[in-house]
């Protein structure tokens, strides 16, 4: 499964990346998630940084790992497997490139996932909920540096 999305948005790359990186933004653009904090060591921007994700009521989201890394261009989230969990899924990333063009950034995000064994009867159920978030999360971050004015 692979779902991506490219934007282009009248920000600069740092601005976006600031904002992005900063957890308590997390909320803000990625759809079902209430709560973001690092469970290692800071700094955030860097390799081996993880990131864990929460939704509504507490719930779990995942742990990520910040798996390659270049300050206001790219970095790669790899998905930590829950200890104790029967693995799902593998080899899932999360991919965020900030690409400066002029005064403008074209944002592109892609996920990468392949479900497993049984979970794998899953997968169109599991990749349209995938762009269905994807395509939130587009929307919401197009809504932070854009806003519609009247």
């Amino acid at each position: 499964m692979r779902i991506e999305f490219t934007l282009t948005i009248n920000k600069p790359a740092e601005e976006i990346w600031r904002f992005m990186f900063d957890l308590k933004n997390v909320p803000k653009w990625d759809p079902g998630v209430v709560e973001a904090r690092q469970t290692n060591e800071p700094p955030l921007e860097r390799v081996g940084a993880t990131i864990q994700t929460l939704g509504q009521g507490g719930s779990d989201r995942g742990l990520v790992r910040v798996a390659e890394f270049e300050m206001y261009r790219r970095v790669v989230f790899e998905f930590v497997p829950s200890p104790g969990v029967r693995e799902r899924i593998k080899d899932a990333k999360l991919t965020y490139t900030f690409e400066p063009v002029g005064d403008k950034t074209l944002l592109t995000r892609v996920v990468e996932a392949r479900l497993v064994g049984f979970w794998k009867l899953f997968q169109p159920l599991v990749s349209r909920k995938v762009d269905k978030d994807s395509k939130e999360e587009a929307a919401n971050i197009m809504a932070l540096f854009q806003p519609v004015r009247p």
